[in-house]
């Protein structure tokens, strides 16, 4: 073992003195003197605080009330930079949000507005149509006039439209991918 080598011994030796009594010199002559006047201190403070000292009394409550006070003006400033921060934030975001739809998003959002409108055209077209070809008069007594079967148009010229918007938006997906 390296530590037990008879050759090394004596440095290894000589270097644990040395610092075994640096420590012990710093101890005795910085530390330990500090503490033992903190701790008389301390005692005296205690000692007049139960003989009923009203000097001590006071001092103590001017310290309660000062750090009261500094803790309400920390939470204050604390609470106004997280405000300004949120708030700061807040208006990034929405000015970021408003650039990027006026600028990068405005044909895509104008896109979306055209399709919506020409689906919502073909839908009512489609409708009149149905309408006109199902009308009740026409249909007088028979199970094509009925308000049933109405419905089931309107029905199912809904869920062709919504199956339309549906391939559009596959088609999109396969469109992109395949880019």
């Amino acid at each position: 073992m390296p530590q037990l080598d008879s050759v090394t011994f004596f440095s290894q030796f000589f270097w644990l003195c040395l610092f075994f009594v640096g420590f012990y010199l710093i101890l005795t002559k910085h530390y330990l003197p500090t503490l033992s006047r903190l701790l008389k201190v301390r005692h005296k403070i205690m000692a007049a605080a139960t003989t009923g000292d009203s000097l001590v009394q006071e001092e103590l409550i001017s310290v309660q009330q000062t750090s009261n006070t500094l803790l309400v003006d920390a939470l204050h400033t604390t609470q106004q930079g997280l405000t300004n921060g949120f708030d700061t934030s807040y208006e990034w975001s929405e000015n970021s949000l408003h650039k990027t739809n006026t600028d990068s998003l405005k044909a895509m959002n104008q896109k979306y507005v055209d399709s919506v409108n020409t689906m919502r055209v073909e839908q009512s077209k489609l409708h009149q149509v149905m309408k006109t070809l199902l009308a009740p008069q026409s249909h007088a007594g028979s199970p094509l006039g009925s308000t049933q079967s109405i419905q089931i148009v309107e029905k199912l010229c809904s869920s062709y439209f919504i199956g339309k918007l549906k391939n559009k938006k596959t088609n999109k997906k396969i469109n992109k991918t395949k880019k």
